[in-house]
């Protein structure tokens, strides 16, 4: 039952550091060993924790991720060439018209 309680207050320390500019791996890692918490073998609890933590943030972002998706190839001022171009020293040579 502690071992269950451990896991829980982690994976909510972890959800609620994803989204502050601190590192919620190390609050994981410091928390971890505080509470003596071994988990499984291979840190497979601390890669599952992560793997919730970037499934939040996708989910989060869903239809940002997918709009840029969607528009990256059609919309030039995204195109990476155009970028380039743009951003060259032959451009701002006057090279590259």
């Amino acid at each position: 039952m502690f071992d269950f309680l451990v896991a829980a207050l982690l994976g909510l320390i972890e959800g609620l550091t994803e989204f502050i500019p601190v590192s919620s791996t190390a609050h994981l890692l410091v928390l971890t060993d505080l509470f003596k918490f071994a988990g499984p073998p291979g840190h497979v609890f601390e890669i599952f924790i992560q793997l919730g933590a970037i499934l939040a943030v996708v989910v989060l972002y869903w239809s940002r991720l997918w709009k840029t998706a969607i528009t990256l190839h059609s919309d030039p001022a995204l195109c990476a060439s155009t970028y380039y171009r743009h951003h060259s020293g032959a451009f701002r040579r006057g090279a590259v018209a």
